[in-house]
């Protein structure tokens, strides 16, 4: 029987081959490697990219009558992967249809009202039309970045169409954000800013606002952030998500959006320039190196790789938050000479890097203080 490490260890390679687009992938060939599989892509939000990527190939097909048949009785104590795939697929096109609609509202509405409200991250990928098949990207929630100083208007617009303040916010400690709002399934972060503290000037909220422009989208004709600007705040907000990254520690969904997104050699340019003004241009280097590596993303030609990365390679550490009783995992760079016994020193359950879980419960702590604070409870 494979051991549960070589397990975890073989099923990035088999879902980042997949995601590539290898037709002749080598797919898991047991129950144990695909529960690892679809597990794996579970915690990334890549069940429905992995469906579509492997969907042209027929590897996953299931006829409609037996998808049908194993979904009222699926065969007991076993997992279909084909079917797995399937109805993560069918459950994100209609959850992605919801997200998409009403961003596309509130995006005519905020136009209506004359204020100049641009789509970030997942929902300006689906209006750019960066996914061929909008379902293939999980989305969370709505991302809007609306002018600071008819930010209460915005919210409040929203609020009059039926939306509430979400009873479990997150991100609450962040200061370019107005409070979460709920509609059904349906969440909204209104943007005052995109991004927090040094890196905010890597693209500004006033100027990615005057720079956006109309464009054709599924929704019609609305305002769309430059692709530079949306590049830049891609990578950054990847690096920015747990604030405590060690050189390429991002989710793998992270790399497959910045693999996916389609940045031609102007525009890299001036991203570069933007990271080299704030002093973070190995950020930049080491996200597109990674999504490179991993998933054969094209960059702009003649871009230096650093020199580090000829001495190191991506491996997973689990790190555990004795804060919380939780582990978190991270494709992070080390030392090509790392044993396992030193990847146990470093990010070994239970005893792994301080800094980390201490970052997770000083932000766990701040958001419960500014929500107390805030409800006056």
């Amino acid at each position: 029987m494979t051991s549960p490490v070589v397990l975890r260890t073989r099923a990035p390679v088999a879902l980042t081959a997949v995601l590539r687009g290898e037709g002749d992938a080598p797919l898991p060939g047991d129950a144990d490697s695909w529960g690892a599989f679809l597990v794996l892509a579970a915690e990334h939000g890549l069940l429905p990219s992995a469906y579509v990527a492997l969907r042209p190939t027929g590897r996953v097909d299931v006829p409609e009558p037996l998808a049908r048949m194993l979904a009222a009785t699926p065969p007991s104590g076993r997992t279909v992967p084909e079917l797995v795939l399937r109805q993560a697929y069918d459950r994100n096109v209609a959850r992605v249809g919801r997200l998409l609609d009403a961003g596309i509202e509130l995006l005519q509405q905020f136009a209506r009202d004359g204020m100049r409200a641009v789509p970030l991250k997942g929902l300006h990928t689906l209006l750019a039309g960066t996914w061929p098949d909008p379902a293939a990207r999980t989305m969370v929630d709505l991302d809007v970045l609306v002018p600071g100083d008819r930010a209460d208007d915005a919210y409040a617009s929203l609020l009059d169409d039926g939306y509430e303040e979400h009873p479990d916010p997150i991100g609450e400690h962040a200061g370019h954000h107005l409070p979460m709002l709920r509609r059904g399934d349906v969440t909204v972060e209104l943007h005052t800013e995109l991004l927090v503290s040094r890196w905010r000037d890597l693209a500004p909220a006033a100027a990615v606002l005057d720079r956006a422009m109309f464009r054709p989208t599924a929704g019609g004709v609305l305002l769309l952030a430059d692709d530079t600007d949306s590049f830049v705040h891609l990578v950054a907000h990847a690096q920015l998500q747990e604030e405590t990254y060690t050189l390429l520690g991002l989710p793998l969904r992270a790399l497959y959006e910045t693999s996916r997104t389609e940045v031609g050699p102007p525009e890299l340019a001036a991203a570069r320039a933007r990271f080299d003004r704030a002093g973070v241009r190995h950020v930049l280097e080491a996200h597109l190196d990674a999504a490179h590596r991993l998933f054969g993303a094209v960059t702009a030609p003649g871009g230096a790789r650093r020199r580090a990365a000829v001495h190191t390679h991506l491996a997973e550490a689990v790190v555990a938050a004795p804060a919380f009783g939780a582990a978190w995992t991270y494709a992070v760079r080390v030392p090509r000479s790392f044993s396992e016994d030193r990847m146990a020193d470093e990010f070994g359950p239970g005893h792994g890097p301080a800094w980390l879980w201490g970052a997770r419960a000083r932000h766990a702590a701040r958001r419960v203080s500014v929500r107390v604070g805030r409800r006056g409870h």
